[in-house]
Order: C-alpha cells, then sequence, then structure tokens
C-alpha cells in the first residue's frame, strides 16, 4: 500500500471517518487508531487542536464564505473564521447572518465533519472540490469555501 497513492488515499479517509465517527459519538477524546502507524492519532490531535482554537476564537484567518441553511435557500454571504493545524487540517466556523453557526472540520485536506447543533449531528454530509472551492452539505445546510481560505498553503508542517 505505501506505494499506491490512490489506496493510501482511500486508507487515509477512512481512518479519518472512523475517527470522526468516534468524535461525533463519544467526543473530542484522544481518539486512537488500530492501525499502528501513529498517522491517525496525529491528525486527531490536529483536529483537537484545531476545533478547541476555533471555540476559543483563535483564528488564523477571516473571510468569508457562501452559504444556505435551508434546502431552495440562494446562497448568501456568511463570515467565516478558520484555526489551521497543519497537513490539511483545519476547522472553519461559518456564521449565518440571523447568528446560527457551525464548525466545519478539514483533516487531510477533506472535508470530514461538522459540530453537532440541533439542526443534526453533522455527520450526514457531502462534499466535492470545483477547482479551489469546496462545496459542502451539512444536514440541509450548504457552503462553499475557498480552498487557499480553508487551508492555506497545503505545504506548511
Amino acid at each position: 500500500m505505501q506505494g499506491d497513492p490512490v489506496r493510501r488515499h482511500h486508507a487515509a479517509r477512512q481512518d479519518t471517518l472512523a475517527v470522526a465517527l468516534c468524535v461525533a459519538l463519544i467526543g473530542p477524546a484522544d481518539v486512537a487508531l488500530a492501525e499502528g502507524d501513529g498517522e491517525g492519532f496525529a491528525n486527531t490531535e490536529r483536529m483537537n487542536e484545531a476545533v478547541s482554537r476555533v471555540r476559543r476564537n483563535d483564528f488564523d484567518d477571516a473571510g468569508g464564505a457562501r452559504c444556505a441553511q435551508d434546502i431552495g435557500q440562494p446562497l448568501q454571504t456568511c463570515a467565516a473564521w478558520v484555526a489551521r493545524s497543519g497537513a490539511g487540517t483545519a476547522a472553519v466556523r461559518v456564521s449565518f447572518p440571523n447568528g446560527f453557526s457551525r464548525i466545519l472540520k478539514f483533516s487531510g485536506g477533506v472535508f470530514v465533519s461538522a459540530n453537532a447543533t440541533m439542526s443534526g449531528v453533522g455527520t450526514d454530509i457531502d462534499w466535492r472540490r470545483e477547482g479551489d472551492r469546496l462545496i459542502l452539505r451539512v444536514e440541509d445546510q450548504r457552503y462553499e469555501l475557498e480552498g487557499a481560505f480553508v487551508f492555506g498553503r497545503m505545504d506548511d508542517p
């Protein structure tokens, strides 16, 4: 598997999704993956750091995102703040004009989940890239963010 980047990507995505599910179910405790390379634990630590920083309002950047809170609602401009912790791991708080906000979580350059709110647990997601734009769905909400805003320079540690 070491030489096959596609298989490594899929395995890393499965590991990341497993961690996201564990964190969503039991909270952001130190969740280590059973696979022994330690990469999953490092990704979890990075995610915990990024989310903790967002909750403390300790951001690397502020900007805007396009968002819609309900099905059929047109996209509007929402405020966004990002805390990055390296290796494509970041947490982004997006605030809608009505004050509702959600934390979007990224690991290894992949969208993995959002925080639980009254709208849902944050794991009913779908996403894709169109160029540098990240197009996300969390439950009924939709978000569009620039990859450069979320990740900064991808070669940063």
